[in-house]
């Protein structure tokens, strides 16, 4: 499932991490589990985008973010990234929409945040990050 990722360091290192996820959720780590499919979330979207047409990221860049200074694709935050994949259809709508439910929960590494909306994950929402992280790569691979 790695062969969309264009970068051979960065695959190892989503390949390990991919692991940690599954061992995590085997012994009900729900919280870095859910964390841990952020990070690969946006390793992924990271490097779809970096190969992507500069351009074409810097067009819906400002199309999504108007009073945003354009920036580098490694500096976008894991919502930029969410939704300029979503606008260059690099990701679908559905795939988007689940991503941004990721990127809530691993903003829960934020202990004041995490105390504040008193939201734990669980099983649920850790095989959830899982599931989405995999049908991303599956999409990707058509697309490449």
């Amino acid at each position: 499932m790695l062969d969309c990722i264009g970068n051979n360091d960065l695959k190892d290192n989503l390949y390990q991490d991919i692991r940690d996820i599954e061992n995590c959720i085997n012994v009900g780590a729900w919280k870095p589990a859910v964390i841990m499919c952020g990070s690969v979330l946006e390793a992924i979207l990271s490097d779809w985008l970096s190969q992507h047409d500069k351009d074409d990221v810097k067009k819906a860049f400002q199309r999504l973010y108007p009073s945003k200074k354009v920036k580098k694709v490694v500096n976008f935050t894991l919502e930029e990234l969410i939704d300029v994949g979503e606008e260059l259809n690099i990701i679908h709508g559905y795939h988007a929409t689940i991503s941004e439910g990721i990127r809530n929960f691993r903003n829960l590494i934020h202990p004041n945040l995490a105390l504040r909306q008193q939201i734990r994950p669980n099983k649920a929402i850790a095989e959830i990050g899982k599931q989405i992280v995999f049908a991303i790569l599956q999409e990707g691979m058509k697309i490449k």
